[in-house]
């Protein structure tokens, strides 16, 4: 029988200033310093309370009666020939294997046999020993049938043979046996597995106990003889394979290469199954091949190069493979598959080429890895709310990776919700009396409350008592069959101070130039708390503005070990102007400014006042409150570039209500270093960090705009009416009260209505292209502050960072026949427009850009006979008619002059009136002169 004596110390946190005495509790002292009380719940419990702290120690005894789970170890060793220079450091490695110790030196690192005073629970070995061959059949085909001729034996020492010990714990019979080993002969490993498994299974009894068996074969050579009717082992030879071999490698001599190698390999494979069954699921089959290929790959009396490449190249036996490959197979295939034996991965198949030390070291480990035992295991489950720390077996603490054997032991413990399973190697208990020990942590609030939720107690608070249930572990160990009675679930109960208010709370408020701009309280337009958010709107950029931080902390304060911290992380735009800390008794706590890097790598400053400890604690602060104000302003670079970039995206942050800020305190750090992640919650400890409701604060909202023609500030067209695209771009307002946006244009360029586009953040937009309108020579935008903010939602989806720029574009073209002169300036014409935005009633007109038409082209001039004719032959008195074309320039307006002159010859008259005709005839006056004709 095996007595345990559970011991359980559990630590977690609860609030109270004093523990009415339960039915079943027996009150001690309380020390006046430190506000201790202990009480007594029967015989078995103690409970310590200190406000926001419980520790409860408890002991419990179980009597757990499991035999141990014995094993048998059957080695089957060859002893052919090829072992003659490597068998004594074969001997010693299995002498090592099959030396016992007794139960209570058993090391689970270093597994060995155990011998114990019951047989029942005892280890056994039974070695075995094979070798030789009675002779061998010669066939004279290929494929090993029909006519054969049988050979006897090569003398008695090459005899096939088959020795074992007894199945015993007797160690000296077992060494005496291993001593004895002589080598010689063959390798007929498939006969000699159906002795050993014949013999074994006559000589294994009831297997009492759980009793496992672990077969190991150790072999040098390939397979190659067989047992045939008449009971004899022979090797088969084939005279065509033989014969084919010989000629090749101009060898005369009977090769191993020409012997049934598929034949023995089926064996091989038939003979695992055969051992599988025999060691069952629970046990395990190691194999240890040492192969000595300089012998199999160089020898012709061996196999030669066919060890390496196979036959194909000399005849077809039905695999392509090399003998090497074909029989590793078939040896790896017979030992148990790699698994995971207690979190370590272990091959039972060792394969050594080159090193005996080697070789019989991995064996060693194979076995030794096959002797452990499943760890045992243990299913409980644990008070509701509570976590497992640590669990203790006879004083040496459950861990993993054990580091100091002295004080643990290897195992695992693995919770999920309340359900916790205990593993632990069987080798840790002793017989009779064991200690049980274990560490279980609560919250000190309720496990389903948010910090978000957390409220402040009532002014007239006084603390409650609650009855509990002494927290514990209930359950059981198992190893195979046999279960332990049941450990815990005594249910008994004690009335304790109610767990609550042990947390400190934060408000942060801010005080500005001008409340009557705020939109005061709000809920918290970026989701970080349900909590109330303030949104304050400065009056002016350089304004100087108040944060307050009045700090709560509750019962928490006898959490309080080091390093509280009351702290308020600023935005990296703000710069303290003056700060200063406050005492629950009105006295001055000294701030200090930290700087840091917040989550995107700015550098801000964090005000922080440490709060003092009195004596050892910090107990004062119980049910108290501090406070810690802060004067800020914008950094100077905000305050006077507010046409940056920088402070246009600061307009448009936090979904356009501008600067976030929240304050915190926090406690139990391991420095006085302000960093938020050090004290979030993680899976050994629980959150030492408490943050305030989010304040937002928002300059004066100012805006730009800028204008470009064809994406410049001036185009110079190169056809009349070509058509150019003006673009008027502000960033958008966000939270304001109007927003216009308008592009009223020269009279001489003309609007093109259908080409008018929004653009915000680089992407079209239907609701600001359904507010824009064209009215003559005026585009314009406009929003009222519901569709600002309606827009806005929009803009938040899409949570980017970068400055949102809306756009407005649309095309336009100079009239036909617009007189420019009056904007013609150094000799150029250059056609002015600018564009004007209107946010919350201030106006702002953008950068002035410009066009010029496209260069006339000179004038020409065509002059024809009779509409159409160059030449014309007439006669004496007979008029005809000149026609002369000419182009008016578009800029004619500019010119001084516009001549068109025709000058007669002298042998010619006028003969009637001179006409002219086109869109601006009206515009000259015809004068003749003789024989000249001129049209001004």
């Amino acid at each position: 029988m095996r007595d345990f004596i559970k011991k359980v110390s559990i630590l977690f946190t609860i609030l109270f200033l004093s523990v009415p005495l339960g039915l079943a509790s027996l009150r001690f002292g309380r020390g006046a310093a430190d506000e201790t009380e202990v009480i007594r719940v029967g015989d078995n419990t103690e409970i310590i309370q200190n406000g926001c702290y419980r520790k409860i120690k408890k002991s419990d005894k179980t009597k757990w009666t499991v035999p141990r789970k014995p094993v048998d170890l059957v080695i089957l060793q060859d002893a052919s020939g090829s072992f003659k220079n490597t068998i004594p450091d074969v001997q010693n490695a299995l002498k090592t294997l099959t030396t016992f110790v007794s139960e209570e030196n058993y090391d689970e690192n270093n597994p060995r046999l155990v011998k114990t005073d019951n047989p029942d629970t005892s280890d056994r070995v039974m070695m075995a020993t094979f070798q030789g061959a009675d002779g061998y059949n010669y066939y004279y085909n290929n494929d090993f049938t029909g006519r054969k001729d049988t050979y006897g034996s090569w003398g008695p020492d090459y005899d096939y043979k088959y020795k074992s010990s007894n199945l015993s714990s007797d160690q000296n019979d077992i060494h005496q046996f291993i001593n004895n080993i002589k080598v010689a002969g063959g390798t007929p490993t498939v006969p000699a597995i159906d002795d050993v498994i014949a013999q074994y299974n006559q000589r294994k009894g009831n297997m009492a106990n759980g009793r496992k068996t672990i077969f190991l074969l150790i072999t040098d050579g390939v397979a190659n003889g067989k047992r045939d009717p008449d009971g004899k082992v022979r090797l088969e030879y084939s005279d065509y394979r033989n014969n084919i071999l010989t000629r090749a490698w101009n060898f005369d001599e009977l090769t191993e290469a020409a012997q049934n190698v598929l034949g023995r390999v089926k064996e091989v494979k038939e003979a695992s199954t055969r051992l599988q069954n025999v060691v069952g699921s629970e046990g395990t089959v190691v194999v240890g091949f040492w192969e000595d290929v300089s012998i199999f790959a160089n020898s012709k009396a061996q196999y030669y190069d066919t060890y390496k490449e196979g036959y194909s190249k000399y005849f077809d036996i039905g695999d392509n493979r090399s003998v090497q490959d074909i029989f590793h197979e078939a040896l790896e295939g017979m030992a148990s598959p790699a698994k995971n034996i207690n979190g370590k991965n272990v091959s039972f198949y060792v394969n050594e080429q080159s090193d005996i030390n080697k070789f019989s070291s991995r064996v060693l480990e194979s076995v030794g890895a096959a002797l452990i035992k499943e760890d045992i295991k243990g299913e409980f489950t644990v008070t509701p709310g509570y976590k497992v720390d640590a669990v203790r077996i006879n004083g040496k603490t459950v861990v993993e990776k054990v580091t100091d054997p002295s004080k643990q032991i290897r195992g695992r413990i693995n919770q999920e919700g309340d359900n916790v399973t205990i593993y632990v190697p069987d080798s840790v208990f002793n017989p009779g009396d064991n200690n049980f020990d274990y560490d279980l942590s609560k919250e000190a609030r309720a496990p389903e409350t948010n910090e978000e939720d957390e409220v402040d107690p009532p002014a007239d608070y006084k603390p409650t008592n609650e009855t509990i249930t002494v927290p514990e572990l209930t359950g059981v160990f198992k190893t195979g069959e046999f279960t332990t009675r049941k450990i815990g679930g005594r249910n008994e109960e004690v009335e304790v101070q109610k767990l609550e208010y042990c947390y400190p709370s934060v408000t942060k408020r801010i005080t500005d130039a001008d409340k009557s701009n705020d939109l005061g309280e709000i809920d918290d337009p970026l989701g970080l708390t349900k909590k109330k958010a303030y949104s304050a709107q400065l009056s002016d950029k350089a304004e100087e503005f108040t944060y307050t931080l009045d700090y709560n902390f509750n019962n928490v304060a006898y959490e309080f070990e080091k390093n509280v911290m009351l702290t308020d992380p600023l935005d990296y735009r703000l710069e303290v102007v003056e700060s200063s800390a406050t005492g629950p008794n009105g006295e001055k706590w000294a701030t200090r400014v930290v700087s840091q890097d917040d989550s995107e790598g700015n550098s801000q400053s964090v005000v922080v006042a440490d709060v003092p400890a009195k004596g050892s604690n910090y107990n004062y602060l119980v049910l108290k409150k501090a406070q810690m104000t802060i004067k800020v302003r914008l950094k100077e670079q905000y305050r006077n570039n507010q046409s940056s970039k920088e402070f246009m995206a600061l307009l448009q942050e936090s979904n356009g209500f501008g600067l976030l800020n929240q304050g915190n305190i926090m406690w139990n750090g391991d420095d006085n270093q302000p960093n938020q992640d050090a004290h979030a919650k993680t899976d050994t400890k629980p959150s030492t960090i408490r943050r305030s409701n989010p304040v937002y604060v928002k300059p004066p909202v100012v805006t730009e705009i800028t204008k470009k023609v064809n994406d410049k500030e001036h185009e110079d067209l190169k056809a009349e009416e070509e058509l150019f695209e003006y673009k008027v771009t502000a960033p958008w307002p966000g939270i304001a009260d109007n927003f216009t946006l308008t592009d009223t244009v020269v009279p001489e360029l003309e609007v093109q209505a259908d080409s008018l586009n929004v653009k915000l953040g680089g992407k079209d937009n239907t609701d600001l292209k359904g507010v824009t309108t064209v009215s003559g020579q005026t585009v314009s935008l406009t929003l009222d502050k519901t569709g600002l903010e309606k827009i806005t939602r929009k803009v938040n989806r899409r949570k980017v960072k970068d400055i949102q720029y809306v756009e407005l574009t649309f095309k336009a073209k100079i009239r036909k026949g617009a007189d420019l002169s009056k904007y013609k300036k150094d000799g150029q014409v250059k056609v002015p427009n600018t564009a004007d935005v209107i946010l919350n009633d201030v106006k702002q007109t953008s950068n002035e850009v410009t066009v010029t038409p496209p260069k006339p082209k000179e004038p020409t001039i065509d002059k024809k006979i009779n509409e159409n004719l160059d030449s014309f032959q007439t006669f004496d008195g007979q008029p005809y008619n000149y026609n002369i074309t000419t182009a008016v320039p578009s800029d004619v307006a500019n010119y001084k002059k516009f001549v068109i002159r025709d000058t007669l010859d002298a042998n010619l008259e006028l003969a009637g009136d001179v006409s002219i005709k086109g869109s601006v005839a009206a515009l000259f006056d015809i004068h003749t002169n003789g024989q000249e004709i001129t049209q001004r």
